[in-house]
């Protein structure tokens, strides 16, 4: 997979990178996820949990959080959680929400999971004051080449988040 082409990058700067995966790949929503792309299956989400991969849920099927009844956000944000440990074998304590959408009642069933860290898609730098399930993250998809992974993690680039934060 190109995920592995990049773990030597990611394991020589010792990023700490999270790789985020829903649990009912075969009822994925294609229309939340915009594509119809070969999504990983469970084996090589182990082989790169070996390799140094941190692995978190993308919930279920990746639907719009903001949008279901309290039912469909335990099946998307709980269940997905049991499915994956199952599954993989190992402790899921990170959750990303698709799209980086919530809502305060969908926040209470990410607490209710027991997921340790949530992450939406706002930008911001990380602070003790920061809520550890509303975490802003820096999105890296296929527009990013493994030779700007060192940027991402630099002094300089903090600094320039900071002073954006500042501004906003």
């Amino acid at each position: 997979t190109d995920i592995e082409k990049i773990m030597p990058v990611i394991n020589q700067y010792k990023i700490e990178a999270l790789l985020f995966v829903m649990s009912d790949i075969n009822k994925a929503n294609r229309k939340e996820l915009n594509n119809n792309h070969k999504l990983l299956t469970f084996s090589q989400i182990k082989k790169l949990h070996k390799l140094g991969l941190n692995i978190g849920s993308h919930s279920a099927t990746h639907a719009d959080l903001s949008k279901l009844s309290r039912k469909d956000l335990i099946k998307e944000i709980i269940d997905s959680k049991k499915s994956l440990e199952k599954k993989l074998d190992f402790k899921i304590n990170s959750f990303a929400y698709p799209k980086g959408i919530f809502t305060d009642e969908v926040l209470q069933v990410v607490k209710k999971a027991g997921y340790k860290y949530a992450f939406t898609t706002q930008k911001g730098t990380i602070t003790n004051k920061t809520n550890p399930l509303v975490i802003p993250r820096t999105v890296i998809d296929k527009s990013k080449s493994p030779s700007e992974f060192p940027f991402f993690f630099s002094e300089s680039a903090f600094y320039l988040r900071a002073i954006i934060d500042n501004l906003g």
